[in-house]
């Protein structure tokens, strides 16, 4: 995320059976003093958004917030029966996009 907004995760998992239900469990971790938000996507298709909290803008105030969210998407929608390899792709979202100390950092 140093030079773009969007991070892209590949998996080689072959087998998912059309039809079930699959769950994306995300955890990432921001330091924002505006509003943000991660857009979560599964071979294209969107999987939520995951909002971030504001940190505060102080000396020793917290330097991060980590956030943790589950989501659930069908195989079919997502064509994850059809792949052996899965896209998972963060788009991270920025209210205020003058504001150089916002980072970033996602966990899998």
């Amino acid at each position: 995320f140093d030079f773009t907004l969007e991070q892209k995760f590949v998996s080689e998992i072959p087998g998912i059976p059309e039809g079930s239900t699959i769950k994306v469990i995300s955890r990432t971790m921001a330091q924002s003093f505006n509003p943000s938000s991660f857009k979560i996507f599964l071979n294209g298709a969107d999987v939520g958004e995951q909002i971030m909290p504001i940190i505060p803008n102080t000396q020793y105030g917290a330097k991060g917030q980590t956030k943790s969210d589950t989501f659930f998407i069908n195989a079919n929608s997502s064509s994850a029966s059809l792949r052996t390899s899965q896209e998972l792709k963060y788009q991270f979202q920025k209210m205020h996009l003058e504001n150089p100390s916002d980072i970033w950092t996602i966990g899998l």
